[in-house]
């Protein structure tokens, strides 16, 4: 069960800027909007493509509920972003490896955060949680969404 909440507590999104198409930075004097809320809506979507990008590839637990894992305890999970699934190899709660797939998706709520999600293969069900998903140049963040317990991901480089 342990690995369920671990697996869903990897959440937190707080990204880089990412910039709209053809902004020009060297000058102050842009262009008006014709429609504001059209070119906000265009820059979440941007910026929602940016994260799914971003969390693409192999990821491995590096800390959970501010402890550090032990040598012998470990989490990889790996992300295609493409076809939004994802599959989780642990064992965390068990001396034996234990391997989970399934979907995933990303969102932006009222605040501006992003909020990863999922559910698993082989009808086993959603997530327990869902985790403002944040990065840090090779880490990830997941913050669960109805408390402050976190997880810390490090970016594996093949």
């Amino acid at each position: 069960m342990n690995y369920l909440r671990l697996l869903i507590l990897i959440a937190t999104v707080t990204i880089f800027v990412g910039c709209k198409k053809g902004f020009d930075y060297t000058t102050t004097n842009q262009p008006a909007v014709d429609n504001k809320e059209e070119e906000e809506e265009q820059i979440g979507e941007d910026l929602t493509q940016l994260m799914y990008k971003s969390i693409d590839g192999e990821w491995k637990l590096v800390e959970w509920r501010g402890e550090r894992l032990t040598e012998d305890t470990y989490l990889h999970i790996s992300f295609d972003s493409a076809e939004q699934r994802f599959e989780m190899r642990d064992n965390l709660g068990s001396m034996y490896e234990q391997t989970k797939s399934g979907n995933f998706n990303i969102s932006r709520d009222e605040q501006d955060r992003y909020i990863l999600w999922g559910d698993y293969d082989n009808g086993v069900g959603d997530w327990n949680d869902d985790y403002i998903l944040t990065f840090d140049q090779e880490r990830m963040t997941w913050e669960r969404l109805e408390s402050e317990e976190m997880m810390v991901f490090d970016k594996l480089t093949i």
